[in-house]
């Protein structure tokens, strides 16, 4: 009867212990450098900005910007907009508004224009407007999205003419998967009646952790490529015998690569330049070796000497 020798058993022991902690080490290290890229990821991807109030303005209206909805495919763009007045000769003393509020929101300086009514006796006004965005999504994960917000706030009174008012921009801008860039224009030239609006400017790209992602799919899939045809050629030119379960196999692939293209952060529809980089190419290499694949074993011929069975 024979026995497994103990002392030849113990190396291999020993390294399997040693492959393992490797890999856990491994596994801790790579966790803890993914945990440091995306916090910094996303403090970077996080823009705030405060418009300053001018000493001798001495009543204005705080516009505190923020993005609710954010939908590439449809390039448009949610923005909320609290709107709260400050200053003695534009509230009393329980910040109450003296006097009505007018609010013209546009997509230009000159073109149709959305407002909103804030009357007397409110502490302000809560409003949301749609966007539509500059860009096209067939670029992920190079694209980007940029749109501008025409505002202008104006009080009104019996009597009087409606009167500009400065304006305050305050926001913060974060969403999932992308970098938010806010940023406004008209706060250091304004003037007591001037007309000009403020421009609230929005920009929107993908994180650098999801251009890094979509880099390293980009990468795997053309591994999987060479992979496929590797073995087609292994099989059709260097004479390796066919399997049938290689057809399965690539055949397997067509849907793990769909898959896997879809999971991306942020996969916009079939089309992008991802796309034609890289899956397309993995679904054409794929559907060719298994056609190249499935002539081979259907002209094969059965080696000579051996006979199928009676």
């Amino acid at each position: 009867m024979n026995e497994t020798n103990p002392v030849r058993r113990s190396p291999a022991k020993r390294l399997g212990v040693a492959v393992a902690v490797l890999v856990i080490a491994a596994a801790m290290g790579l966790a803890a450098t993914m945990a440091v890229i995306h916090g910094r990821t996303t403090r970077s991807d996080v823009t705030a900005f405060s418009d300053p109030v001018p000493a001798d303005v001495p009543y204005y209206v705080d516009v505190l910007v923020k993005i609710v909805a954010v939908d590439l495919d449809k390039e448009t763009v949610g923005i909320q907009l609290e709107c709260v007045p400050r200053g003695k000769s534009l509230v009393d003393s329980d910040g109450h508004l003296t006097s009505r509020l007018v609010i013209t929101l546009g997509v230009s300086a000159s073109g149709i224009q959305q407002k909103k009514l804030i009357p007397a006796g409110d502490k302000g006004g809560l409003t949301t407007v749609s966007l539509d965005l500059d860009g096209n999504v067939e670029d992920y994960p190079w694209d980007r999205h940029r749109t501008t917000l025409w505002l202008q706030v104006f009080r009104e009174g019996k009597g009087r003419d409606p009167e500009p008012l400065y304006v305050r921009l305050e926001g913060r801008g974060a969403w999932p998967g992308l970098q938010v860039d806010l940023g406004t224009v008209g706060s250091s030239n304004w003037t007591y009646g001037g007309e000009d609006p403020w421009q609230l400017k929005v920009s929107l790209t993908r994180s650098q952790v999801t251009t890094v992602v979509v880099y390293f799919s980009m990468v795997l899939t053309w591994v999987l490529i060479a992979s496929v045809v590797s073995m087609t050629l292994a099989v059709a030119v260097g004479g390796r015998k066919t399997e049938i379960a290689m057809v399965a196999f690539f055949t397997t692939l067509l849907f793990a690569m769909t898959a896997f293209r879809n999971a991306l952060p942020g996969a916009p529809p079939m089309g992008a330049s991802s796309d034609y980089l890289a899956f397309f190419w993995g679904y054409a290499v794929a559907i060719v070796a298994v056609g190249v694949l499935s002539g081979v074993w259907l002209r094969r011929r059965e080696p000579k000497g051996e006979h199928p069975p009676k």
